[in-house]
């Protein structure tokens, strides 16, 4: 994680199984949850969580399922409640696992001792378990089914929080299906509907006197529960000090991500029919939305946000000029109130993106606005709540891998940084006396200060101050060794292995399916595995777990867990070509000890959308997103969505209205199957009148709405479009067009020329709008081109990005950096078309497959590492993530392109637009490249 100067982040508490929250007792207790349906307590002045609760039994923990929320009572001190907020199964406990069964959560009171016992469970909101929420009649006026609604596999609950007065605030989403647009989400808009709300409750689960949307209502009517409305998603949000009401993060769906502070109960925040400040595309035709859009600019009209940013583009409003902010998950976190931070952090709230793995601040004017913000934290991996802690300080709460490694974090201020403890045990289990050698020489300071250190070895016998020292355990059990680290001013950091003499760990083994196997949405998936251990023998099912997580974008859904030697899971239909599934299987022997992990990933079978328009320039919706024709896009066969055309559509000052599409179909499909042969439709438009003429409807912008869809073709365009787009991205360090007469590489951006050896070609350029509208064909055999660059070396932080074309595929090198005892970059071609991004170690390697590539068509290839992932991105898709031992950091400079190694390894292709980066493009920006070059 990068912070700025003199903050740095301190483990709190680590090695938790997929943790979603934290909460903070005044007696010094931290109360934990984990998503599978465990709360753990730390103790004051403990590091390691104990479990006092398990209700897995009865929490839905698959997809984005879970435990989701905890809160301690204003009044913890005199009445021990905290309140536990989870996605319950109805058919307990046979669907667990199962995503697609619609479900519904609850709120749960439990009362805790002193001692960690618990003394009461008591289910206060969200009694009805019956099925899922029938949806109420908006119109009736004694409507009282207590029933939170989870039909969807995301958007249900996610945050509590107890209030000083004694009373409760908890999100509920609108619970409905996110690959297209569905009718679920006007319950948000239903004040009989818990779904998209927040809501405000006593300690029993009734409302409270004044609620807004049913005055004088009984208490135990759904409407007298209900505070605000028209929310997606808002999973995480705080209260505001000094009683200025909620800081809410709304997740947007396909565009736009919105923070709202709310004040005064009462007020409807817009989705469906907008997602932020404009109209949702796939929404916007229905007549619902047509009758919100007419209450623009009246008292009756939505909430707009106080801030708003599109998926990779530039903060909104419009005229700020501040940096990019990025992502498309947002977080609430807390107003900073402390005192330990710089004097200009107080009273600045801080809110989180989990996809873009960022913390910014929002910054608030003298009228109590949102005025500016600022950066603060990035390469917040896994981070899915931010808290305050005791002292103020913000927390973090990083859910890991779902392997054991999640982490609770304080971001501390102090000028001496701290040290990172860092500890390794060989062998860490065998018989019995057992011979360990411990090393602590990984262990660093930021600020360069001798380290102490100190080894507990977890059995009672002395300890050791050695930095290597070797340790004998004499009989068999389980052993936690310690090792901490202190620089001698005050910084100090801890970490634990575990040592198991008299056991050795079990072995995993999936046989099927390989790795990069293919699938369909909505197809059944088999899984089978196995696992031996030395004590043991080979293990039965019941010591056999499978997990399976759902990697899209650049975060993740966890999936379904599984037990057993065979599995099998049902791949969703509401994920497109930009996902891909990630299988982990796991075993434990009796003793307890687990297999190292093994891991597959499974790739989404992918065909091609095309959408044209007759004349060109409709504007269109796929997949919820607003395109115009002609679009073109890789799209996974299964993929359950929704496509439209425009009713009309302007086009040089005349109006064209639809006809019809060239199957046939409706203009508007609200469920669409990808079939394996693609989706290829034109829409037919008539010429109906001058834009403008008596007759024709004009439908006004939402305020705040995204300007324009690009010019269709033959509109006048930049003619250096992507070149412009290239050197106004955060990050280029050097660029080259290849459009050089001659035999130097002159860069266009840095220092470093590089040359061409053998004879490339100068030929038509691969890219429109490109700097030098050229680009260079090689040829074989000694063509290639050197460049003695240091944009890359020493980063762990990076991108590579070019374009190529090829005729017949051939097991070539496309780019790669000097590997002589160092790291290595390499972005390779299989003799089968596939690109292959590799990032090389001495002691081990990262790689990641991209899909087949279509010869001769130019390809858009960007390879992005931040320290932690390898990620391959094609044609503006991200193809494949992979974190590994090997990463970036020690990189040496110049990079070769078009020849390999090997003496045969001479690349015959055409290439065009290199350009390196000090960090990892985000997926939008990588987008908005490919469609400003294509």
């Amino acid at each position: 994680m990068s912070l700025p100067p003199g903050f740095q982040a301190r483990t709190l508490v680590s090695g938790l199984q997929a943790p979603t929250g934290v909460a903070f007792a005044p007696d010094g207790r931290t109360f934990i949850i984990e998503k599978w349906g465990l709360l753990a307590v730390v103790n004051r002045g403990a590091d390691t969580a104990t479990n006092v609760l398990n209700i897995h039994d009865r929490v839905h923990n698959s997809a984005d399922r879970g435990l989701l929320g905890i809160a301690v009572d204003s009044s913890f001190a005199t009445n021990g409640y905290l309140y536990l907020l989870y996605t319950y199964d109805v058919g307990r406990p046979s669907n667990l696992d199962d995503e697609t069964i619609e479900t519904v959560s609850q709120l749960m009171r439990v009362k805790i001792g002193p001692d960690n016992s618990i003394q009461e469970q008591k289910v206060i909101l969200g009694t009805y378990t019956q099925g899922a929420c029938p949806t109420p009649d908006p119109a009736a006026t004694s409507y009282a089914l207590d029933c939170i609604p989870a039909d969807g596999g995301s958007h249900s609950i996610g945050t509590v929080r107890s209030a000083p007065d004694g009373t409760l605030y908890l999100g509920s989403g609108d619970s409905s299906g996110y690959g297209s647009a569905d009718p679920l989400a006007f319950r948000t808009y239903n004040e009989n509907s818990y779904a998209g709300k927040i809501l405000h409750v006593d300690r029993q689960g009734n409302g409270v006197a004044g609620h807004p949307f049913c005055p004088g209502a009984a208490l135990n009517l759904n409407c007298s529960k209900i505070w605000a409305k028209g929310f997606r998603n808002p999973y995480r949000f705080t209260l505001r000090p000094g009683n200025a009401g909620l800081l809410v993060g709304d997740v947007g769906w396909n565009e736009r991500e919105e923070i709202d502070l709310i004040s005064t109960p009462g007020k409807s925040y817009g989705w469906p029919c907008y997602e932020g400040g404009q109209h949702t595309p796939g929404y916007d035709s229905d007549s619902r939305c047509s009758t919100l859009y007419g209450q623009e600019g009246t008292a009756a009209a939505q909430a707009a946000p106080d801030h708003e940013w599109r998926h990779g583009e530039w903060l909104f409003p419009p005229n700020w000029t501040g940096p990019m902010e990025i992502g498309r998950t947002a977080l609430g976190g807390p107003t900073y109130t402390g005192s330990s931070y710089p004097a200009d952090y107080r009273g600045t709230a801080f809110y989180g993106d989990y996809d873009a793995q960022t913390v910014r601040r929002l910054i608030f004017g003298s009228d109590g606005k949102v005025a500016s913000t600022a950066a603060f934290a990035t390469g917040s991996t896994g981070m899915v709540d931010l808290e305050s802690g005791p002292t103020g300080n913000l927390v973090l709460v990083d859910i890991g891998t779902f392997n054991d490694d999640g982490v609770i974090r304080e971001i501390v201020y102090s000028p001496n940084r701290e040290p990172t403890a860092v500890a390794t045990a060989t062998p860490r289990s065998g018989t019995a006396p057992l011979n360990v050698s411990f090393d602590a020489t990984g262990s660093t300071d930021p600020d360069n200060d001798t380290l102490s250190y100190d080894w507990d070895f977890g059995d009672g016998t002395a300890h050791s101050s050695a930095s290597k020292p070797s340790h004998s355990y004499s009989r068999a059990g389980g052993f936690t060794a310690t090792l901490t680290v202190t620089d001698g001013k005050g910084g100090r950091d801890s970490t634990t292995t575990q040592i198991t003499p008299g056991e050795s760990r079990p072995t995993a083994t999936i046989s099927a399916p390989l790795d990069e196997s293919t699938y369909r949405d909505g197809a059944a998936i088999d899984l089978a595995g196995s696992a031996t251990d030395a004590q043991d023998g080979a293990l039965d099912g019941s010591k056999v777990e499978w997990k399976i997580v759902l990697h899209h974008d650049a975060h993740i859904h966890p999936g379904a867990t599984k037990t057993g030697t065979s599995a099998s899971f049902t791949a969703g239909t509401d994920h497109d070509a930009d996902s891909f599934y990630e299988v982990i299987l796991t075993a434990t022997d009796s003793a307890g000890l687990k297999s190292d992990p093994k891991t597959i990933q499974l790739r989404p079978e992918t065909t091609t959308v095309e959408l044209k328009s007759d004349p060109a320039g409709a504007s269109m919706t796929y997949a919820g997103r607003g395109v115009a024709a002609p679009f073109s896009a890789p799209t996974a066969v299964g993929f359950k969505t929704e496509l439209s055309a425009a009713p009309s559509f302007v086009k040089d000052g005349r109006t064209y209205v639809f006809q019809r599409w060239s199957d046939g179909g409706s203009r508007a499909r609200a469920s669409v199957l990808v079939p394996p042969g693609g989706i290829d439709l034109t829409a037919s438009y008539s010429d109906a009148a001058p834009a403008g003429d008596a007759g024709t409807p004009t439908t006004p912008p939402a305020p705040g709405a995204a300007p324009p869809a690009a010019p269709s073709k033959g509109a006048r365009r930049d003619p250096r479009a992507y070149w412009t787009a290239i050197r106004t991205t955060k990050g280029l360090r050097a660029s080259y067009g290849f459009g050089d007469r001659g035999a130097t590489a002159r860069p266009a951006r840095g220092s470093s020329r590089g040359r061409y050896r053998g004879k490339p070609q100068r030929t038509r350029p691969l890219v429109k709008g490109s700097l030098d509208r050229a680009a260079r064909r090689f040829g074989g055999r000694r063509d290639s081109l050197s460049v003695p660059t240091t944009a890359l070396s020493g980063r762990q932080r990076l991108s590579a990005e070019l374009w190529l074309k090829f005729g017949r595929p051939t097991a070539r090198t496309i780019l790669a950096s000097p590997r002589t005892l160092s790291d290595g970059l390499t972005l390779s071609m299989t003799a089968g078309g596939r690109p292959v991004a590799e990032l090389d170690r001495f002691m081990g390697k990262t790689r990641v497959f991209g899909p087949k590539m279509k010869a001769n068509a130019a390809h858009h290839l960007v390879v992005t590492s931040d320290g932690r992932r390898l990620r391959l991105y094609i044609d503006g898709v991200l193809a494949r993530a992979q974190s590994g031992r090997a990463r970036a950091g020690r990189l040496r400079s110049g990079l070769t392109l078009a020849r390999g190694p090997g003496a045969d390894d001479h690349l015959r292709a055409t290439l065009d637009e290199l350009a390196l980066y000090d960090r990892p493009l985000s997926p939008a920006i990588i987008r908005r490249h490919y469609d400003a070059g294509r």
